[in-house]
């Protein structure tokens, strides 16, 4: 496949365009040889995280190195150490029906809840619901699709249809 860049009037492959974005100019002779072609595959490795390659240094890539286009790896900054005697706990993650809170467990079974006949919906969630035929009491109870009417129970805007992941 060829590839052409429009910022460095480049085309070629893949090593053709790394060469091209590195020196903004295409390879001499119009092919990558020697040294140009080493350069350029070092690069891809290093770009794709093999340990211990790095780009082959030639002339002329020494000319232009203050300029890389290519964003290189950043080492992270090391984690501050905390005192040993007070570990950080890790985080969890705690299922909902397992959760200290009483509003969190009842969201795990807010499926049983959601109304999937449409003469108990609001007009606009019927509307929506009928224009789908596919989107049956039967498949909706199955899925956790369903009206919630605004009893004050949950977080959700009052009147919504609501989609639910049930974690089984």
């Amino acid at each position: 496949n060829r590839i052409y860049c429009h910022s460095c009037q480049v085309r070629g492959n893949l090593l053709t365009l790394i060469h091209g974005l590195e020196h903004f100019r295409p390879p001499e002779g119009g092919r990558l040889r020697g040294e140009e072609f080493k350069a350029a595959v070092a690069t891809l490795k290093q770009m794709a995280g093999e340990p211990g390659s790095s780009p082959g240094i030639t002339e002329s890539s020494r000319q232009t190195q203050s300029f890389n286009p290519m964003p290189q790896a950043r080492p992270r900054p090391a984690a501050p150490t905390s005192s040993p005697s007070s570990p950080v706990p890790t985080p969890t993650n705690t299922p909902l029906h397992r959760h200290e809170k009483e509003a969190a467990r009842a969201l795990a079974n807010l499926h049983e809840d959601l109304i999937t006949d449409v003469t108990q919906m609001s007009p606009e969630a019927a509307q929506y619901v009928r224009s789908r035929p596919w989107m049956t009491p039967k498949l909706m109870k199955k899925w956790g699709v369903g009206w919630i009417p605004g009893n004050g129970r949950s977080k959700f805007p009052k009147n919504s249809l609501i989609y639910t992941h049930r974690n089984e």
